[in-house]
């Protein structure tokens, strides 16, 4: 997290010998985002990824409920055949579209399409962002689930813009439009184009990648207990105090302009006579410290009388051979006894 040089810095500083330095505390802290009254927010993935859509899908529900307090904008990755400029982009490729210009490429086996086909894809998408926002967002969520596994993936791809209702039409006339001579084997294309200068520019190495009011999110963008009926768009399914995305975006509101989905769902977040405001972060991880402390005096005191009771049945279920054993040895001892008795008798007479 640090450099070498840091790190020698703050190693010198201990070991100088000074008792005022024994209660030292290292404090690392990430860029905070800034608060705006409109929350602007990218989502940069690769189109066939599985895991990327499944924060789409689990963020669907709170985008609709604060849409009009968000501004929104996905962003797709592309790679460049950097090798085949050298061929001015002149050679097609399976995996590339525009001579190399534009590629996707995966492992043997892990999607059953060509690289090339889902740059279609991601052209197709921008194109349905385009012409309906609100329409994305249902057509990516149907994506993910049906399509990723899909051989003939143009077919599926128009098969769900029939279902959720946009103009398959008008999505083929927007990918040729993107095409700078109209011809997808030649020339460049100002969609991707845009794609790949947004990668440059937020210096984007891995997807997915999700930007707050341009600051990059650090942090596990999905949550475990999803459920399946997300689709009904019901915020109201779900334990949201670990979902960091949504945790985020609630905090780079102004107080003022908290959407009431933030309201319900936040953490840190007291109602005052004024309105609605956050916890500082240090109030944030007392009243956190504190409830810690509680689940550790339950798990103790119930470890405590798990213990005990496991000693009391081991001491149970033992103190009945070591009875029985006791209770053998003394028949024993007791016989051996009256036989030496008897031959001391005879003996005697």
């Amino acid at each position: 997290m640090i450099s070498k040089k840091q790190g020698d810095l703050i190693k010198k500083f201990m070991d100088a010998n000074d008792t005022s330095k024994d209660n030292v505390q290292i404090v690392v802290k990430f860029p905070d985002i800034p608060k705006t009254d409109v929350v602007s927010y990218n989502y940069f993935f690769e189109v066939m990824g599985k895991q990327e859509y499944l924060f789409l899908q689990q963020f669907y529900p709170f985008h609709l409920e604060m849409k009009n307090h968000l501004e929104f904008k996905p962003y797709y990755s592309i790679l460049t055949c950097y090798s085949c400029e050298m061929h001015n982009y002149s050679i097609q490729y399976n995996d590339c579209l525009s001579g190399g210009r534009y590629c996707q490429f995966f492992l043997n086996g892990v999607v059953p399409i060509d690289g090339s086909d889902s740059v279609r894809e991601t052209i197709r998408q921008l194109c349905i962002f385009k012409q309906d926002k609100s329409k994305w967002w249902e057509y990516v969520y149907k994506f993910g689930n049906q399509c990723l596994s899909n051989a003939y993936l143009p077919s599926c791809s128009f098969d769900i813009m029939a279902k959720v209702g946009i103009d398959a039409e008008e999505v083929k006339a927007c990918y040729v439009k993107s095409f700078i001579n109209g011809i997808e084997d030649q020339g460049e294309n100002h969609l991707l184009n845009e794609q790949i200068d947004f990668k440059r520019k937020h210096l984007i190495l891995w997807a997915p990648s999700l930007h707050i009011n341009d600051i990059r999110y650090k942090g596990r963008l999905t949550f475990h207990n999803e459920t399946n009926m997300i689709e009904k768009e019901d915020s109201s399914l779900f334990n949201t105090t670990f979902f960091g995305p949504l945790q985020t975006i609630c905090r780079a509101f102004k107080d003022e302009s908290l959407p009431d989905i933030c309201k319900e769902k936040i953490g840190g977040l007291l109602k005052a006579k004024s309105g609605y405001r956050l916890l500082s972060q240090q109030q944030i991880e007392n009243t956190t410290n504190s409830s810690t402390e509680a689940i550790n005096i339950v798990i103790v005191f119930g470890m405590a009388l798990i213990m005990i009771c496991a000693t009391l049945l081991y001491q149970k279920i033992m103190k009945k051979p070591a009875k029985e054993k006791s209770n053998g040895q003394d028949n024993v001892c007791s016989t051996q006894y009256s036989t030496i008795n008897i031959q001391e008798k005879i003996t005697q007479s």
